[in-house]
């Protein structure tokens, strides 16, 4: 009796609609390795197949037959077609080879391939080289539609970012509305509040507000949609080339990039300024991190009056003595000749103590009831704000020169005795002093919209003075008793600019023993910031002994257990 030798098929759709052709169809796949089959071989039950890309090698049914060719449960496999077994060529040979190895033989119905053949392995060879490139020529077409539709508008590749949904019958980015508040409380307490990124995940998690996905936030979550430009209305995307982890691997051809619009939810104004604080907060945790700086709750925060370097943390004595020095005072000698235009500076090193306790009794006199400190310094608005007017009109005044210019060089061209060379020469120059007072104009109308703010907040806050007399009382009191390491996120947020530190003419040293000894010494500059006054005061700010309820034993515990701790 002839021994018939055993043969497993294999069959594979990529898609519910190949599934459903009758020439890809299971069932079509399926009647052809049957018949096939018939007359030579003794076919095993069931039918491996698939419902997945040829691309992918992790098909379940392709390893289920692999698994059962190494167990030697039979002696060829059989599949209709070439590209139903894969279309990477790597792949398809990998495959092949291990089935050879294991003593298979391989039988493709419709290339009429039988690799127990010389001549059939090499036919077999040449159509995995092609059915590789006709799958990469697939995947560029693709691609290419994609990237057209994307470009349209007409598909969204992705999610859509944090605060956005994407409507399909308008193509276009709409605004959601539980997320954008979530997405503006974040930007105001990051920007006016002085919250950290784990100190807005807390707040997050005490308010029991999920991500997106229904899980905890992170801060390197909120990080990534604070850098994020769409929020400001307008965004490139599909910029850089990346990896399967997400790596960058470079910048892709400008003919790829995608513009977007969505509905903006931040002004440039503060989209810059949240930048230069990501920016900033990044640098301050550059390199090894001094002995003893979280103490110092003024740091990053005051500046150099002389050379206007910023004033750094310096510790003495295993950190028993905290001061303040001016970068360029305490530099080393080697960094000052790197620097030959620089020189060491004379301000003195000056006690931490001193600075903060000086700067705490000033924050705490803007809201003392009959102190109106701050209201004779805010009548200087005024004059600054006319000087910025009389500026930027007389830089307007030029700009309007330099177009008038520009015009009557047009017809000075069309003279045909004109010097080509100098006249293109000239038109040049006077396109560049066009562009630098633009530059100049958009600069001081920057200035201008800041001071005219800052006006506004003085005038609301004499205002608060005025009629919130009792409020001032209990406030001020409840300040006194706020320990100084609480004040920080308070005084940084109600800072108008950096506090600058300058001797006064003919003083080398503070000359005393207390804090009063910077009388004369420290310029701080304070802004009303309606959201700080409403948390220093109310209830939910200030619990009792006037100590700060938001919970700042979450910084001094992991992240887990805080998180833990927020739920």
């Amino acid at each position: 009796m002839t021994h018939i030798e055993r043969a497993a098929g294999y069959i594979r759709v990529s898609t519910s609609g190949q599934a459903t052709e009758d020439k890809l169809s299971l069932e079509n796949q399926e009647n052809k390795i049957r018949h096939y089959c018939r007359d030579e071989f003794r076919l095993v039950e069931p039918i491996y197949e698939d419902r997945i890309s040829g691309a992918k090698d992790d098909r379940p049914g392709l390893q289920k037959l692999l698994a059962a060719a190494r167990r030697k449960e039979f002696q060829h496999v059989v599949v209709n077609d070439l590209t139903r077994f894969g279309r990477s060529a790597k792949d398809l040979l990998t495959n092949t080879e291990e089935l050879e190895q294991l003593g298979i033989h391989f039988h493709s119905v419709k290339d009429k391939i039988d690799c127990s053949t010389k001549h059939g392995k090499l036919f077999f060879t040449l159509l995995s080289a092609i059915a590789e490139f006709e799958l990469e020529t697939i995947r560029v077409r693709m691609a290419e539609v994609k990237l057209a539709k994307w470009k349209a508008g007409k598909v969204l590749l992705g999610s859509a970012p944090y605060g956005y949904e994407f409507n399909e019958d308008r193509s276009a980015y709409i605004e959601n509305d539980e997320e954008s508040k979530i997405y503006k409380r974040m930007v105001e307490q990051y920007l006016k509040l002085e919250y950290n990124l784990d100190d807005i995940v807390i707040s997050l998690q005490k308010d029991h507000i999920l991500s997106r996905s229904g899980g905890y936030w992170f801060a390197s979550t909120i990080s990534d949609i604070f850098k994020n430009p769409i929020y400001t209305g307008y965004a490139v995307q599909n910029v850089t080339k990346k990896n399967k982890a997400g790596k960058v691997l470079g910048q892709k051809p400008e003919q790829d990039h995608v513009s977007v619009t969505a509905p903006h939810l931040i002004t440039k104004t503060d989209w810059d300024e949240l930048q230069a604080k990501i920016k900033k907060a990044k640098e301050n945790k550059v390199g090894r991190p001094m002995r003893g700086a979280d103490k110092f709750w003024l740091r990053d925060y005051i500046t150099c009056g002389i050379c206007g370097r910023k004033v750094v943390p310096q510790v003495m004595k295993k950190g028993e003595l905290r001061y303040y020095a001016c970068y360029w005072h305490s530099a080393s000698t080697k960094k000052l000749a790197s620097h030959p235009d620089m020189k060491k500076c004379s301000l003195p090193y000056i006690r931490a103590e001193w600075i903060e306790d000086f700067v705490s009794t000033w924050f705490n006199s803007q809201f003392e009831p009959h102190s109106f400190a701050s209201a004779q310094e805010d009548k200087q608005f005024e004059k600054r704000i006319a000087t910025l007017q009389e500026r930027i009109r007389n830089l307007e005044n030029d700009l309007a020169g330099k177009e008038r210019a520009l015009g009557i060089h047009v017809k000075m061209m069309e003279n045909p005795k004109c010097d080509p060379e100098g006249m293109i020469e000239l038109r040049n120059n006077l396109l560049a002093q066009k562009r630098d007072l633009k530059e100049q104009i958009q600069k001081e109308n920057k200035e201008l919209a800041n001071q005219l703010q800052l006006r506004e907040d003085a005038e609301k806050f004499d205002e608060f003075r005025k009629t919130k007399f009792e409020v001032l009382q209990e406030m001020y009191q409840k300040l006194i008793e706020l320990p100084n390491d609480k004040k920080r996120r308070l005084i940084t947020a109600s800072l108008r600019e950096n506090i600058r530190i300058t001797p006064p003419e003919g003083e080398t040293n503070p000359k005393g023993d207390t804090f009063m000894a910077l009388t004369g010494w420290i310029k701080c500059f304070f802004r009303y910031n309606p959201l700080i006054v409403q948390e220093v005061f109310s209830s939910i700010a200030l619990g009792q002994n006037g100590r700060l309820s938001v919970n700042r034993s979450f910084r001094r515990l992991p992240l887990r257990q805080r998180q833990a701790k927020g739920r």
